[in-house]
C-alpha cells in the first residue's frame, strides 16, 4: 500500500512540475485558462502529499500569470490560497491565526 501511495504521489508531482514549467513558459496562454488549472491544483493545495511541494509550486507558477499587479505578488497569493485550502480541511498543524499573522507579515513586506 505504501508503494502505491509513493507512486501516486511521484505522478502528482511530476504533473504539477509540468503545469508549473508551462505556466511560466507561456504565460498568455495559461492567463487564458487559468480557472480550468486552478481548478485543477487547488484541491491539492491542501493536500499532504504534495500540497507542501508541487502543487504550492503550480500554483505560485499559475498566479504569477495573474493580471496588473496580482501576477507581480504571485507568491503572496499562492500563501493565501495555501491557508484557505487547509484551514478548509481543517488540516493545518500551527494555529491559523499564527499562519495569517505571517501571511500579512509577507503581504505587507512586499
Amino acid at each position: 500500500m505504501r508503494e502505491e501511495v509513493i507512486a501516486v504521489q511521484h505522478k502528482l508531482e511530476r504533473g504539477l512540475y509540468a503545469l508549473a514549467g508551462a505556466a511560466q513558459g507561456n504565460r498568455g496562454f495559461t492567463a487564458d485558462h487559468l480557472e480550468d488549472f486552478l481548478g485543477l491544483v487547488l484541491p491539492l493545495l491542501g493536500s499532504p502529499i504534495v500540497g507542501e511541494g508541487a502543487a504550492f509550486e503550480a500554483v505560485h507558477a499559475l498566479a504569477q500569470c495573474l493580471p496588473s499587479t496580482l501576477g507581480s505578488h504571485g507568491l503572496a497569493v499562492a500563501r493565501a490560497l495555501r491557508l484557505v485550502e487547509l484551514d478548509k480541511y481543517g488540516e493545518h498543524r500551527i494555529p491559523l491565526h499564527v499562519l495569517l499573522d505571517k501571511a500579512l507579515d509577507s503581504l505587507l513586506s512586499l
